[in-house]
């Protein structure tokens, strides 16, 4: 299994159109890094202003879901981020993924009327 920083491009068009479906907003400036073993399992992205990232598009293909395969990847993020001396964290989370933020520290700073909520970790 291996982790490599790749672009949107990269995405299957299959993947790329199910993720959207899923809610996944792209952006252009992201830097996404795939878990691969034979095929794509799933991605992250990773925007950094300064000593804040902003973490975007995670996505694991269903078949892959709770196997620990984003464990890897969001473990991956927080050890490149501290590496890279950043002091902020923030995701805008899906009713998916809000759980495993908070259990990681993350806190709640805006909830959106369209289901989407806005987390915060402080002093990485």
């Amino acid at each position: 299994m291996v982790i490599n920083k790749k672009n949107i491009q990269d995405i299957p068009k299959e993947i790329y159109n199910q993720a959207i479906k899923d809610g996944i907003i792209f952006n252009d400036n992201v830097n996404l890094f795939f878990l691969e073993k034979k095929s794509l399992i799933g991605f992250v992205g990773l925007i950094v202003k300064k000593t804040k990232a902003f973490f975007k598009c995670d996505y694991i293909l269903p078949e892959f879901r709770n196997k620990g395969y984003y464990k890897i990847l969001f473990l991956f993020r927080i050890n490149l981020c501290k590496e890279m001396n950043i002091k902020v964290l923030e995701a805008n989370c899906t009713k998916m993924s809000i759980k495993y933020y908070l259990k990681n520290g993350f806190k709640i700073k805006k909830k959106y009327k369209n289901g989407i909520t806005k987390v915060m970790y402080e002093n990485l």
